[in-house]
């Protein structure tokens, strides 16, 4: 019975109105009696003088597997509904000069912040603020690159830049005076106590945020080129590099390189993210081309083979604990337990599809909406629990559409949509979703209706 799910190379076939169609399902179900029920409704509808009729059946018995029976002229297509995630994101554009998006940070109220670029920007799910950086040698306003960023306190943004480290007073709405000059081209930052630890293309260093203390770390750092920083929840720091992964152990004295299994050998490896999963207790490590999964308690590492090959430049993890993974080939979601791999890309037929196929950041919300910054503005995925979109073709597998006059839920859950394309069921208590369509061009939906448990009745013009 596996054929039957597969989507049909060729077109389902009408139905001629005025005929009378039999679909006869037998279906595993728990809370009904045993034995076997057939019972039969019909709607008779007078519309122009032409009647038409559609009779269902259905006949359920308690079985040990899932299949239907379709006894009638034709047999329907059948489909397995895609997840409707990540498929429709409201997109966001800074301006003509800003497009890529580099971090996001969000605020004590809520706000969120951009590092692009061009600078600073602010967004309060309307409209976009520019923040100019005042303080240059020439005193014009400055547009500088910002690639990382973090809340330093309820008052202020600490902001990696091309030109070291900015801070942003966010209750003066105004950036201050550095106390210290910063290294250049700081790539990560993170904020351990009284000590931020600046990841740089020049080095690593720590930070006193209250004496202004800053030194350089190189001891057991594989190389001086620092990418990505992440503190994990036993306190062990660790370093992404231009050549690999080290980590800093509470109370050590120096780094400890992390041995990664790369496919081929290869004068460096770029660690572009670090991600701590506390469901899975790994650190996930996103790199040129790899994507490794490390456990801390084993000290084992696993290189994940769907991803070889990808430049895995961000990574996240979503409401369902799903990874997300930004990468110069679109969005990835992935999630083994739940044998899940899914690829966004980019649509230019689709106005809300993913903006960019290169994405540099990612961020899941408080609210569970999922930020994504691409290399051209950015794509905001809502975690709306009220509303659910999933596009027909997603149910039938084919994109002829379907214009939807009439909607009905039965006892079991299931939806019937009724349009002027035909019938479509929608079993969203299977797992995989089922979708099954009944092509009736030309077809004019105006009741769908139930009596009892076992028996849907739909009254249609011709």
């Amino acid at each position: 019975m596996n054929s039957l799910y597969k989507r049909q190379s060729t077109l389902s076939p009408t139905f001629p109105s005025g005929k009378a169609l039999f679909i006869d399902f037998q279906i595993r179900e728990r809370k009904i009696l045993e034995g076997h029920l057939i019972q039969k409704m019909t709607y008779l509808c007078h519309e122009k003088s032409q009647q038409s009729l559609i009779s269902l059946t259905m006949s359920i018995k308690y079985r040990s597997s899932l299949y239907f029976l379709i006894t009638c002229w034709c047999v329907g297509q059948f489909a397995a509904a895609q997840s409707d995630s990540y498929r429709e994101f409201d997109n966001v554009y800074l301006n003509s000069d800003a497009s890529v998006i580099n971090c996001f940070i969000q605020d004590k109220q809520g706000l969120i912040w951009m590092g692009s670029d061009k600078g600073l920007f602010s967004y309060n799910g309307y409209t976009i603020q520019r923040h100019i950086f005042p303080f240059t040698d020439s005193k014009n306003p400055s547009n500088t690159k910002i690639n990382c960023g973090i809340l330093l306190d309820s008052n202020h943004l600490c902001l990696g830049s091309d030109n070291g480290i900015l801070i942003y007073n966010l209750v003066t709405d105004s950036y201050e005076k550095s106390p210290i000059e910063f290294p250049a081209d700081v790539r990560s930052l993170i904020l351990t106590g009284d000590w931020l630890w600046v990841g740089s293309l020049n080095g690593l260093y720590q930070y006193n945020i209250k004496t202004h203390q800053l030194n350089s770390i190189s001891s057991g750092v594989p190389h001086h080129t620092i990418y990505s920083i992440l503190r994990s929840k036993q306190n062990t720091l660790f370093v992404g590099t231009y050549n690999g992964l080290c980590y800093l152990s509470p109370g050590a004295k120096s780094f400890r390189k992390i041995e990664l299994p790369v496919q081929t050998f290869k004068n460096s490896l770029l660690i572009n993210s670090l991600l701590e999963d506390p469901v899975r207790n790994c650190i996930w490590v996103g790199a040129e081309g790899y994507l490794f999964k490390y456990t801390p308690l084993t000290k084992s590492v696993e290189r994940i083979g769907e991803f070889t090959g990808n430049s895995i430049k961000s990574l996240a993890l979503d409401q369902n604990q799903s990874l997300l993974l930004g990468t110069d080939n679109g969005l990835y979601v992935y999630n083994k337990e739940q044998h899940l791999l899914k690829h966004i890309v980019h649509d230019s037929r689709y106005s809300k599809s993913l903006t960019n196929n290169i994405i540099w950041s990612i961020l899941v919300d408080r609210e569970k909406n999922a930020w994504f910054g691409t290399d051209y503005g950015v794509s905001l995925f809502r975690h709306n629990k009220t509303y659910r979109y999933t596009p027909i073709s997603q149910i039938t597998g084919i994109g002829d559409g379907n214009q939807m006059q009439a909607i009905f839920r039965d006892s079991r859950h299931n939806f019937w949509y009724g349009g002027n394309n035909g019938l479509i069921l929608l079993r969203l208590t299977l797992r995989p979703v089922f979708g099954i369509k009944w092509v009736m061009p030309a077809t004019l939906f105006r009741t769908i209706a139930s009596a009892a448990f076992t028996r849907i009745g739909i009254i249609i013009s011709g």
